[in-house]
């Protein structure tokens, strides 16, 4: 086997757009280590792998292999072999065929890539089952046929993407150890990704935790869990209890003024403890987990001392030679505002003339208490025709447009803050540039001449409308809403007589128009952390006449901005690490769903029956009844079993995937229908997360109030 290389990283960074992914990291790995690059979904380890392997182009920055530059070089001449995460092997090859793969690429005889292929396989320990194919494999089985096809070519570095992650918990420790044995046999060098601080105790000879692109730390596992120098990894590694130190008595002192405590170096008590260390708090869950046992706590921190402190920190001693005493502190009522105050007479000179011997100077501070953590958000909105009733869209603007000067605050971009916009109508707009997701058999696009198409998309078959499968496994079928111009002899007289085409995309509230996309709205943004991207899309919306309300869709198109399963697939602003996992570590997920109309068909004045929507027209019978108010029924049951599932968190679905445990909140104007009003009551997270609005003017109060709730979600920088 060829021995190991090493890796150097100087200054590499990746960006995607404006977003970068990695930024500007030097690390040095030596030849023949165990690395383990760790951290949450979106950090960069996957992108870093990835421009290891040459399988991502590098923005800029260096990568040598041995002593050798090889940004330009193609991931064949890297000597580098690449375990993927699901292991791509060939369905219909046995595994000696799959192992020898490569070499028959190469050119390499028959009889020499079969006997090279059987010592891999005898390698990895699997040389008994040559001859069988993938589906007649374990998992952990297909794991080693894999590791034994990257070995083949004898390469100088391993690159493992999570290789463990698809595996049970007992087969999982298993394979560290047959990963460790393997490692300590051939010699190469190893650079494994991996989520599970656990494979990277157990493994890494060097552990490097990112974090936004950046390391945080790098060094041998020991090292991090007994010396890490910040929270982030004292928390991420260690799982240590990293607390403000004005919560302990002594002065220990922090990173930013926090110090961690290991979990095994903590006693409980409500007495007889040393009392130079010490911590009081509130115990609010217990958590029993075998050997151990979790308890969260609610500590008592000296607030007033801190905020003095924050003063002191900002507030120069004295002004004009005059001391300036120490502040008063005003803690709200919620404990999450400190105001500091303090006040001097100062001497004066030239106003001394007019009687004025002294004025007061008042020194004043405000401060807000920052929660830990980032944000993904969708704004699913309702830009059906009745929105232009009351000017019902403006004031949605408005209120949308404060909530995300509320979240962003000063800020232009930030990478704790992502939002998507997604405007519904009876069809959702997934955009254009996504011709290759337009898998089911549909209209094709010169269906739209003398127009294009413009981007929505039907409604998915059952159950695919419920879920958020992506689009490689379900894929999708163009809107095209049929010209009725065929009818009475092709005299036309229905609701949609075109070729001659009246709806253009410039939006204008009218019933009375004609072509191949009406009713389609406005395309989905996806998820961005750019402030300004975000207040230009929502200035854009218009009321869309035509067609229904069908809230469903847009609550399942928000999903799709949200969900990880899309992971890499909206590009645009929206890096290819994103959206992140669900429960990632400092990030949540909300959704803000508004209304103003009942779920259903409309129907224009003219034949035939019902709009054309998402779900064709009522009489194609597509949702089981070709009557309306049981379609109206049917959508409400597809969408109250959607938010039951986009709500559920911490359990594991049929598939064994986490469930999202995402945050609703839901918003009606102007609603009186008692059914919609409780659809959209159960499907927010709580009842409080639900808003009815007799009037549109009481959205932008409304928004203000979700904002000040997700803003303690999110990580200020």
């Amino acid at each position: 086997m060829t021995a190991g290389s090493t890796v150097e990283l100087v200054k590499l960074r990746k960006a995607y757009g404006t977003t970068v992914a990695v930024d500007g990291i030097d690390l040095r790995i030596a030849a023949g280590s165990y690395c383990c690059l760790l951290g949450p979904s979106g950090c960069g380890k996957t992108s870093t792998l990835r421009m290891i392997a040459g399988h991502e182009d590098i923005t800029d920055g260096d990568l040598l292999i041995g002593d050798t530059v090889v940004n330009d070089d193609p991931p064949a001449k890297r000597g580098t072999a690449m375990m993927f995460q699901s292991y791509a092997l060939f369905p219909h090859l046995d595994c000696t065929d799959n192992v020898a793969f490569s070499l028959k690429m190469k050119g390499v005889a028959k009889e020499e890539r079969r006997r090279r292929a059987a010592e891999m396989l005898n390698l990895v320990d699997m040389g008994k089952y040559a001859g069988r194919l993938p589906s007649q494999l374990s998992g952990g089985q297909q794991q080693r046929v894999a590791l034994a096809r990257a070995l083949i070519t004898r390469p100088g570095v391993l690159l493992l993407d999570e290789p463990l992650s698809a595996l049970d918990p007992f087969l999982r420790v298993r394979m560290r150890e047959e990963l460790k044995r393997l490692h300590r046999d051939i010699g190469i060098t190893f650079i494994h990704v991996t989520h599970s601080q656990t494979e990277a105790m157990a493994l890494a000879d060097l552990a490097v935790v990112m974090n936004q692109g950046r390391i945080e730390q790098a060094g041998p596992p020991r090292e991090l869990f007994t010396q890490p120098r910040t929270a982030f990894v004292a928390r991420f590694i260690g799982g240590h209890n990293v607390i403000e130190a004005g919560a302990i008595g002594g002065g220990v002192a922090g990173d930013a003024g926090r110090c961690a405590v290991r979990a095994d170096r903590i006693q409980l008590g409500g007495g007889g403890l040393p009392t130079e260390i010490q911590v009081e708090g509130t115990v609010r869950s217990l958590e029993y987990h075998g050997a151990s046992v979790h308890l969260n706590l609610d500590v008592t921190t000296n607030v007033e001392a801190d905020a003095i402190q924050y003063f002191r920190a900002n507030i120069p001693t004295t002004y004009l030679d005059t001391p300036i005493p120490d502040p008063e502190v005003t803690i709200s009522a919620d404990r999450q505002t400190v105001s500091v105050k303090s006040s001097v007479r100062v001497p004066t000179t030239l106003i001394r003339v007019l009687g004025i011997d002294s004025l007061p100077i008042i020194v004043e501070n405000r401060v807000r208490r920052q929660m830990s953590g980032g944000l993904e958000l969708a704004l699913v909105l309702d830009v059906t025709g009745s929105m232009a009733t009351d000017n019902r869209i403006g004031k949605l603007r408005d209120a949308a447009t404060t909530l995300v000067n509320i979240l962003f605050g000063n800020q232009t971009d930030t990478q704790k803050l992502w939002i998507s916009v997604v405007p519904y109508s009876a069809e959702v707009n997934l955009g254009t540039g996504h011709a290759d997701w337009m898998t089911l058999s549909g209209p094709s696009t010169g269906a739209y001449s003398p127009s294009s198409w413009r981007g929505c998309v039907e409604a998915r078959p059952s159950p695919y409308d419920e879920d958020d499968t992506p689009p490689m496994v379900a894929g999708f079928k163009r809107f095209l809403y049929p010209s009725t111009k065929s009818m009475n002899n092709g005299k036309g007289g229905g609701d949609n007589d075109w070729p001659t085409i009246t709806d253009t995309g410039t939006y204008t509230n009218s019933n009375d128009r004609t072509g191949p996309n009406l009713g389609c709205g406005f395309p989905v943004l996806p998820l961005t952390n750019v402030k300004q991207d975000l207040l230009d899309r929502i200035a854009t919306l218009q009321p869309v006449s035509r067609g229904g309300t069908m809230a469903n869709l847009g609550l399942q198109a928000g999903w799709f901005t949200l969900s990880p399963r899309w992971r890499g697939l909206w590009g645009g602003a929206t890096p290819k690490g994103m959206p992140l996992d669900y429960g990632s570590p400092e990030m949540s997920k909300a959704i803000v769903l508004v209304t103003d109309g009942e779920n259903g068909w409309f129907d224009y004045s003219k034949p035939p029956t019902g709009d054309y929507t998402a779900y064709g027209r009522i009489d194609d019978g597509r949702l089981g009844t070709k009557s309306f108010s049981e379609s109206t029924a049917e959508i409400n049951k597809r969408m109250a079993r959607l938010c039951e599932k986009l709500k559920t968190p911490g359990v594991l679905d049929t598939d064994g995937n986490p469930k999202p445990g995402i945050t609703i909140y839901t918003i009606t104007i102007g609603q009186t229908d008692a059914n919609t009003q409780a659809l959209y009551r159960t499907c927010a997270s709580q009842p409080s997360y639900y808003w009815d609005t007799p009037s549109p003017d009481q959205l932008k109060s409304v928004f203000q109030s979700i904002g000040s709730q997700l803003s303690n979600l999110r990580l200020e920088q």
